[in-house]
């Protein structure tokens, strides 16, 4: 619910393969909005742009078979978007994330 504490835990089930996950700010903001710029952040901050004010939340970087947790406060009832912002995975690998009143 809107204002409450959530824990996402993200689990990376891929062998190999390296994956985040992102919570996008609602209405023009995308997860290409996000995901893109974070392609030029490289590896090292996670593709992810540091200071991004259309991120929500976002884990760091997932290794294969491991997990990643991130806690946050829910924002507005609405449906948010996230994404992997790995370079050119947020084009499959994105999902609606509910908030309720």
């Amino acid at each position: 619910m809107a204002g409450d504490e959530v824990t996402v835990t993200f689990t990376n089930n891929a062998i190999s393969s390296k994956h985040t996950w992102v919570l996008v700010t609602p209405g023009s903001s995308t997860r290409n909005d996000v995901a893109a710029p974070g392609i030029a952040a490289s590896a090292e901050n996670g593709y992810f742009k540091p200071g991004d004010p259309n991120v929500i939340a976002k884990t760091d970087l997932v290794n294969g078979k491991t997990s990643a947790m991130v806690t946050f406060i829910a924002p507005a009832a609405g449906t948010y978007q996230f994404v992997c912002a790995f370079p050119s995975h947020d084009r499959q690998m994105w999902g609606e994330f509910v908030v309720t009143n």
